[in-house]
């Protein structure tokens, strides 16, 4: 009945739409001053996921039916048509069948580029009779995993390539048959000698020209959905983490191999993570659990450009939310380098629906500049991996899948479509191709830029070159600028002139293509370096960015200048440090004499930053003569404890460095009373790195042991010394610990010596903390854990105290139980899977009791206490009373209680993406275990339990290995009663 109560709702909507539909469809809730209207629905679609309107005005809608797990192809590419001349289809006819998992489309040269995993498609209909004739894979090798993080949403760019979303394939549980693909190289089959990716390209994003057989891997991915500014800055979506900027490209962080870049983006929302948004969905039915409150699945963004909207809808970006029903808008704020976005709306989204079905997962600008939204209506939108089984085997999965909309969203008063298969610009001759570069929107700008590209006509160019000389349209100067640039047919004068441009995105654009010329043109050259005191920050930025390929004098002090001037932004930081073939040290010594008396986050930042490069890059002769420079200044400079931090950073990752003698005296004599704290500690902890504590005679060991016997020194220098007890290795000294432990009762000197205990000797450590483990404080607890799982000798002697009750499984974080459960020892294995195996939900019992304390009132100020003690290893609340390892629960303040308690007592039905455990082993074999908190081209990021982040380079990593479970633990419902769970539900519920 439902199926056909919508056909009669279409029949009569479609019917009532010659003239716009002003009045607002059922159930939605739209920004004020703007109508919605109904396009299309089934049965002329299903399932729309993308859509592109070519140069004549045909729609094309991709079709994706085999979402979640029907990999038969079923996938279309359909044309919808207006045969009465309304303005609105009444027809569809299918372009392209037979496809997979279908993700994206794009209009290219006489056809369509389509992504479907693994392949990238070219279609053309050679005959005119509105199907396919020609299927070429241009390019192919990516994963087929979880639809929502395969290839997608193809976007050409204002460089001319066409740039691909991608991420790496998510792990399956449940269904690695249908969906554990991980990909191949990826490459073009038609370019036999071509480039070669990674496997999958590294999870990252992909752009490539299909004419010339370029492919190159971007810096940084995306989920579902990606966007450009009219400036051509690059916007990326990931589920919770909605908005993403692309600040730096690979080129440029893969030309100094010695720095290490965590990642190319800038999570951009100023307030941070877990922002309300406002759903109004009238019945939720959340698989995910996440409910009201909290973006959970953003996709399909989009930067507007149309020239439609009031003003102050320009460039702001709009995400799909189809989980809670709804569309949410940002606006862009300049944030140096890179940007900030804030909600557009206050208290409101743009448009929110109350039909629990309503599912937008993408948009797109027309060339009325109205945005459509394509709206996949079903039932279920999540992915089975992270059902329930009652839910999967419910039937439920693939309702909805024969039906779908497309809603057209304009400003109240827009005529209705008249566009629909009645463009010409297909036949435009030259002078309207190019004149359309200018055009407010950037449908036209695109779509006349593609076409110009294509044209072979030798006027082509000689037009551009007048055009972009004459226009007053900025945009319009970037669009002719690039197509010049691909065309070979750039001219010296143009470019001098775009780089004195009044608007800061030509300027900054014309610095980008200055790159291929500024050495054989010595006018070029000589502007880039008068623009050291351009007024905006981006401008300056890609200007630092361009000029680290030069490696001259010039070039050298025009960074030196750039980078004093915004020492303060981080990326401006990155940006000097990725320079090809300048002296670091020289550098070093110019920031000293710079920066002396500018104590600032930035400040102290960019000399850990530029020491560990330092490290990296010299040779031992070279960092030993540094190194004494900073040790023999007088006075002794504030930054000398952030250098020895750097360069202990960079010697503890990626080399051996031997110290001089006289810099080992210099180190060693800081061990004093009367030296700086964090100067002394900074030069123990170098000293560390390079081996010295190992020797057999340690000259500081007696001086440390005479401050530990007397106790009566700064705290501070009584660490240091215990430290140095300990990294001397040898037990000889263990009673004296044991005895500082007992007499001192300060939780961090008493952490310190559980860890000196652990490198004296292992046995007696372990020993000793099983014996006093139930006079340890929480914070003493946690330290000793950690040092359990220092060896797999440890976490054996771990795992025998829990079997005999000595110490509690509820100690554990979920990441270290998971690591016991896995372990590759067999003996922790097996005595894990008897101990810990017992922390599952029991569905009837422990959920049924636990639902009373949604009755009980809890008390915030005591939840934040349990908050404090039993979340708190793991998670934050705005970023304070924890650990930042797992997300941040401030954003599941607007969720309702039933959803949290489920997932605090089902952690395993949804972890969160990006917070899987992974372990890394190293080249050198050490491992390293957590999770990957940032990734780039070279390097990654990985943050312990701890909230400690370490980065490493790529090439150092031997094996990458996912854990198959949550990082959350299932057995909190034994360690708390009723009221506590009340309590915390309450504290994770206030502001």
């Amino acid at each position: 009945m439902r199926n056909v109560f919508l056909f009669c709702v279409l029949i009569f909507l479609l019917s009532c739409q010659s003239e716009p539909n002003s009045s607002l469809p059922e159930g939605f809730r739209l920004e004020e001053g703007f109508q919605i209207e109904l396009v299309a629905m089934e049965p002329l679609i299903a399932d729309p996921v993308d859509m592109e309107i070519d140069e004549w005005g045909r729609m094309f809608v991709v079709e994706m039916h085999g979402y979640p797990l029907e990999l038969s192809g079923t996938g279309l590419v359909k044309r919808l048509v207006d045969t009465d001349g309304d303005g609105l289809p009444d027809e569809s006819t299918i372009f392209a069948d037979s496809l997979i998992v279908p993700t994206g489309i794009m209009r290219w040269k006489q056809g369509f580029i389509v992504t479907d995993p693994p392949h990238v498609y070219y279609f053309e209909d050679l005959d005119d009779d509105g199907k396919a004739d020609i299927r070429e894979v241009l390019l192919t090798g990516f994963a087929r995993s979880n639809p929502q993080h395969n290839v997608n949403n193809p976007t050409y760019g204002l460089d001319n390539w066409i740039y691909l979303s991608h991420e790496g394939a998510v792990r399956t549980q449940l269904f690695g048959d249908l969906l554990g693909d991980k990909g191949t190289e990826v490459h073009m089959p038609q370019v036999p000698n071509g480039e070669r990716l990674p496997q999958n390209a590294n999870g990252l994003g992909v752009r490539f020209r299909p004419d010339s057989g370029q492919l190159e891997m971007l810096s940084a991915k995306s989920q579902y959905g990606q966007a450009f500014d009219e400036w051509g800055h690059h916007f990326q979506t990931n589920n919770a983490s909605h908005l993403y900027h692309k600040v730096i490209s690979a080129p440029y962080m893969q030309r100094n191999r010695d720095l290490l870049i965590p990642s190319s983006r800038f999570f951009t929302p100023k307030g941070g993570r877990g922002f309300d948004i406002f759903p109004i969905t009238a019945n939720p039915d959340h698989q995910l659990l996440t409910d009201i409150g909290a973006l959970t699945s953003a996709c399909g963004i989009m930067s507007y450009s149309g020239a439609l909207f009031p003003e102050q809808y320009h460039q702001s970006i709009f995400a799909a939310e189809p989980v809670h029903n709804l569309i949410h808008v940002d606006r862009l704020e300049e944030n140096g380098a890179t940007f900030h976005s804030v909600p557009l709306l206050e208290g409101r989204e743009f448009l929110a629906s109350t039909d629990a079905w309503f599912r937008p997962v993408n948009h797109y600008i027309g060339p009325d500049g109205s945005v459509f939204v394509l709206d996949y209506y079903r039932k279920i939108i999540e992915h089975p991996e992270w059902l329930s089984d009652e839910v999967i085997q419910s039937g439920d999965l693939y309702v909805g899948m024969d039906q779908g909309r497309i809603y057209r969203i304009s400003p109240e008063g827009t005529d209705a479509m008249s566009f629909l298969d009645r463009l010409t610009l297909g036949d435009a001759n030259l002078e309207t191709l190019v004149s359309h570069l200018a055009n407010p929107n950037i449908w036209w700008r695109t779509h006349a830029q593609r076409l110009l590209m294509d044209r072979l006509d030798p006027d082509v160019s000689s037009a551009l070159k007048e055009f972009v000389r004459s226009t007053d349209s900025s945009v319009g100067k970037v669009h002719a600028l690039w197509l010049l640039e691909a065309k070979d047919q750039m001219e010296e004068e143009i470019l001098l002139r775009m780089l004195d441009d009044a608007e800061a995105g030509v300027r900054e654009n014309a610095i980008k293509i200055v790159e291929r010329y500024q050495v054989s043109s010595v006018p070029l050259s000589n502007k880039l370096l008068e623009m050291v005191a351009d007024k905006h920050a981006k401008v300056r930025f890609q200007l630092l960015l361009t000029l680290g390929n030069r490696s001259d004098a010039q070039s050298f002090e025009v960074r030196n200048r750039l980078l004093f001037e915004d020492i303060e932004d981080p990326w401006i930081h990155y940006a000097a440090l990725s320079a090809v073939d300048f002296d670091a040290t020289s550098l070093f010594s110019q920031v000293a004499s710079k920066l002396d008396g500018q104590q600032t986050e930035g400040t102290k930042a960019f000399f850990k930053k530029l020491s560990q490069l330092i490290a990296r890059s010299g040779s031992g002769r070279e960092l030993n003569r540094f190194l004494s420079e900073i040790l023999q200044s007088s006075p002794t400079p504030w930054f000398a404890p952030l250098v020895l931090e750097g360069i202990a950073n960079g010697v503890n990752r990626d080399r051996d460095l031997s110290l001089s003698s006289q810099n080992v005296r210099l180190l060693s004599s800081n061990f004093s009373a009367g030296t700086d704290a964090a100067l002394r500690h900074q030069s123990l902890a170098l000293l560390k790195a390079v081996g010295f504590f190992q020797r057999a005679k340690n000259p500081l060991l007696s001086q440390a042991i005479d401050i530990v016997q007397q106790q009566d020194y700064a705290e501070s220098l009584l660490s240091d010394a215990v430290q140095i007890i300990g990294w001397s290795g040898s037990d000889n000294h263990f009673a004296l610990l044991q005895d500082l432990f007992a007499t001192n009762g300060t939780p961090e000197i008493r952490s310190l010596i559980m860890r000196a205990m652990n490198e004296m000797s292992n046995d007696l450590a372990t020993q000793f903390m099983v014996s006093e483990w139930s006079a340890l404080m929480p914070a003493e607890r946690r330290n000793g854990v950690q040092i359990f799982f220092d060896t797999d000798q440890n976490k054996l002697i771990l795992m025998k105290a829990i079997a005999e009750g000595s110490i509690q499984p509820s100690v554990l974080s979920w990441g270290q139980t998971v690591s016991l459960l896995n372990n590759r020892d067999q003996a922790i294995r097996s005595l894990a899977r008897v101990h810990l195996q017992g922390n599952e939900l029991n569905a009837d019992t422990v959920w049924l009791a636990f639902q009373e304390c949604l009755g009980i009132d809890g008390q915030v100020d005591h939840g934040q206490e349990v908050f404090r003690k039993y979340c708190g290893v793991c998670h934050q609340k705005a970023g304070n009373l924890g650990v930042a390892f797992g997300p941040d629960l401030a954003a599941v303040q607007n969720r309702n209680k039933t959803a949290l308690l489920v997932d605090i007592l089902q952690p395993n039905k949804s972890i969160a993406d990006g917070f899987e455990l992974w372990t890394i082993s190293l080249a050198s074999g050490n491992s390293l275990s957590g999770i990957i908190s940032q990734q780039s081209p070279t390097s990654l990021t990985i943050r312990d339990a701890t909230g400690q982040e370490t980065t490493i380079d790529r090439n150092d990593v031997k094996e990458l290995k996912a854990s198959e479970w949550s990082a959350m633990p299932e057995n909190l419902q034994a360690q708390i009663n009723q009221q506590e769970m009340a309590d915390l539900l309450a504290f994770l519920k206030s502001t």
